[in-house]
This record gives structure tokens, sequence and C-alpha cells, in this order.
């Protein structure tokens, strides 16, 4: 180093040594609140993003539910008006009406038992179950 570099390196050492506590004081709090905005807007926007993404959760699940409930409004038509065709061929094959309703009754009957047995089944399928014993045992 020259004189000259050694004269503006120590000049610079004497002017940081010059500096009031209270700008330093003053410059970290001034860091410190830059940083906490910061921070404070980027948790601002996460929660913006979360509200947003549970109402468009909330509108797709309510239209799921209304969709459910108009597929088993036109699935119960559908298998009224099969009950009412399969009643009136039986009655117009001369059927009494006594015998009409037993059949009727039946048919509706082992078909809700079949449909108990198949969702038995799929429920045994799911393995969920074990799932959670095991992390629950894990857990201990």
């Amino acid at each position: 180093m020259n004189e000259h570099e050694t004269h503006a390196h120590s000049q610079a050492e004497e002017d940081a040594e010059k500096v009031p506590d209270d700008v330093l004081l003053k410059q970290a709090l001034e860091s410190w609140k830059r940083t906490f905005t910061s921070y404070e807007n980027k948790w601002h926007a996460s929660r913006r993003l979360v509200l947003a993404d549970a109402s468009v959760s909330l509108k797709a699940l309510f239209i799921c539910l209304i969709s459910v409930l108009l597929l088993a409004g036109v699935v119960m038509t559908i298998w009224i008006v099969i009950n009412i065709g399969i009643a009136y061929g039986l009655s117009q094959a001369g059927l009494f009406w006594y015998w009409v309703f037993a059949t009727i009754l039946i048919f509706n009957f082992v078909l809700l038992f079949a449909l108990i047995h198949i969702f038995k089944q799929a429920k045994q399928a799911i393995p969920l179950r074990e799932s959670i014993n095991a992390f629950f045992s894990h857990a201990e």
C-alpha cells in the first residue's frame, strides 16, 4: 500500500469510529423494522392464499354436494319408474296385486342386501384401519 491509500484507509476507519451510537441504533432499528415488515407481508400473503384456497375448496365441496344430491334424486326416480314398470307388467300378466306387491318388495330387499354386502366388502378392502393402528402403535 502506498502512503495515499494508507491515509484513505485510516481516514475511513476514523470516520466509522466517529459515527454516534444513536445513528447505529437508528440503523439497526430501521433494519429490524424492514425485516419485521417483510415477514409480516409474507404472513399476510400466505394468509390470503390459504383463505382463497379455502373459499375455492368450500365452493367445490358445495357443488359436489349438490351434484350428489341431484344424482341421488335422478337414481331414485329411475328406480321408482323401474318398480312401477315391473309392477304394471306383473299386473298385466294377470298376477294378483298382493303377489305383485310381494314380488316388488322381495326384489327391493334382495337388491338392498346385495348392496349392503358390496358395501361391506368394499369397506374391508380399504386398509385405512390397519394404517391408523400401525401409526398410533409406533407413536407410543
